[in-house]
């Protein structure tokens, strides 16, 4: 997740993510309201609506 994040210039939320254990299998299931609890404000939830769809994460990893 932390490289998926990073190559979407998304890394301010990589604490949260690993935090809250969210990985490639949690991630396409979030809501706009799950993204609000984890910090993402409503503006940048889109982003990772279209992201998570566009650019699928392909492993487990924060690495």
């Amino acid at each position: 997740m932390g490289f998926w994040l990073r190559r979407l210039g998304l890394e301010q939320y990589e604490a949260a993510f690993r935090e809250n254990e969210i990985d490639d299998t949690v991630l396409p299931n979030l809501t706009a309201e799950d993204l609000k609890d984890l910090g993402v404000p409503s503006s940048r939830a889109t982003a990772f609506s279209v992201a998570s769809e566009e650019y699928p994460v392909t492993h487990h990893s924060y690495s």
